[in-house]
């Protein structure tokens, strides 16, 4: 996963400020240009996660945010062979405009890459438990429980749509 920064977290992020790193993160990804995902180095240079696989014949695996409709997020994989040649694009997950705010908010970061890391975690706690695929059930809800909080998902438009984020509520909190 990604490598969050030691000065990323804050006291607060509150709605407002979380509204702009949001929309810092779309403006970003909104200037990725649309042929990016064929195009190993321009993809890698948006990309929040990179990594070769020396397993499988030096393959390349990219993370990328890419935008949606209504200020939402497409969390993106891009495969690429050793050639760094496309080979194919999945999508992953939707990320809604409310659970981005969320998560920076609750998360309490100015860190794309915490983000990121939630995110990423929500899809392989998915792959782990063998969810049902969204193309079968739409609108079917799922609750996945992270270590740090509850991400509500929905599936719609055969995609994963994160709808938003309960933060776990640390220890003093609860007692």
């Amino acid at each position: 996963m990604a490598k969050g920064s030691a000065n990323s977290t804050c006291a607060w992020v509150d709605e407002a400020y979380s509204r702009r790193l949001w929309g810092r993160l779309v403006r970003r990804a909104d200037s990725i240009p649309p042929s990016s995902l064929g195009y190993f180095s321009t993809a890698r240079k948006y990309a929040l996660y990179v990594r070769q696989d020396n397993s499988k014949g030096h393959e390349w695996y990219v993370n990328i945010f890419v935008p949606a409709a209504n200020g939402a997020l497409d969390l993106v994989f891009v495969d690429y062979d050793r050639d760094r040649r496309f080979k194919r694009a999945g999508y992953l997950m939707r990320v809604s405009q409310h659970a981005g705010q969320r998560l920076f908010e609750r998360l309490r970061t100015n860190s794309v890459d915490d983000v990121f890391d939630t995110l990423c975690g929500a899809v392989l706690a998915f792959l782990q438990n063998d969810t049902i695929s969204p193309r079968e059930f739409q609108g079917v809800e799922k609750r996945v429980v992270l270590p740090h909080g509850n991400l509500h998902v929905v599936a719609d438009e055969g995609l994963w749509v994160a709808k938003t984020f309960i933060p776990t509520k640390p220890e003093k909190e609860r007692q």
